[in-house]
């Protein structure tokens, strides 16, 4: 019997992998189990960094599941969220209280 996926997770893979070359390389190194994990990840430059860190270090699919839900992923500072600043305290109030 053969059983048929649902074109999903298909199509997911093919908006979210879109570069030839990158999908030629990593279906040589990762299991269809290893994209599945790796599609829910929305943030592009997450994706390939999980893609590329599986592939470097040939995380089984227990050991890649473990480590994005670890989020080892750091989005690089000009990604991440502003940080709320703070006023800045002249010395010279600080003296005078």
């Amino acid at each position: 019997m053969i059983q048929l996926l649902s074109p999903d997770p298909m199509v997911r893979f093919a908006e979210s992998f879109v570069d030839e070359a990158i999908v030629v390389t990593l279906s040589q190194q990762l299991g269809w189990s290893h994209f599945l994990a790796i599609l829910p990840i929305k943030d592009p430059l997450a994706r390939d960094f999980y893609a590329e860190m599986c592939r470097i270090e040939r995380w089984d699919i227990r050991t890649f599941r473990e480590k994005i839900a670890a989020c080892c992923f750091s989005a690089p500072p000009s990604r991440r969220a502003p940080r709320p600043s703070f006023p800045q305290v002249s010395p010279a109030c600080v003296m005078a209280a």
